[in-house]
């Protein structure tokens, strides 16, 4: 009979010579029996399914810090001003570049803003959150990537309990 432990030792589960499917409670007296013979029940799960839990739960853990990491970054802003970052830090970069450059989204967010600010003034502010926005974001995705990689190459579930 082969058997199993399960439900963190509490019962066993295995498969008998005939075939059948056999479930103990760790009381069952033909286990004890069966454990008296000087038989050795295998671990619930082997080394390679536990790498795998392992690997499947610390992937999960590292999203969810990438994913809080980048919301903490663009905080409450939403969707469709960050879909604009990309138009607003050409044009200010064509601005700061040219002061002949067009401006029309930069130009109509100043008069909406109705703060006094020059064209070049907010091209300025916009490049310098543009850069560190990039550099921020670099280092969380490059970590998510790291990490990433790491449990891909852990071989053992301590390697990636240290990640």
């Amino acid at each position: 009979m082969i058997l199993k432990l399960c439900n963190n030792g509490k019962s066993v589960i295995g498969t008998r010579e005939d075939g059948a499917m056999v479930s103990y409670s760790i009381e069952a007296e033909e286990y004890k029996q069966w454990l008296s013979e000087g038989n050795i029940p295998e671990p619930e799960f082997s080394e390679e399914e536990l790498l795998v839990q392992a690997k499947a739960s610390k992937l999960a853990e590292v999203t969810a810090t990438y994913n809080t990491s980048i919301t903490a970054l663009v905080g409450n802003t939403d969707q469709y001003e960050l879909t604009s970052w990309t138009k607003q830090e050409a044009e200010a970069r064509a601005y700061v570049a040219s002061n002949k450059a067009i401006t029309p989204l930069l130009s109509g967010m100043i008069v909406a803003r109705g703060l006094g600010e020059t064209v070049l003034q907010f091209a300025n502010l916009i490049i310098a959150n543009a850069d560190a926005y990039r550099n921020a974001y670099a280092t969380i995705l490059g970590t998510y990537q790291a990490n990433q990689k790491a449990i891909s190459k852990a071989t053992t579930v301590a390697e990636v309990q240290a990640i």
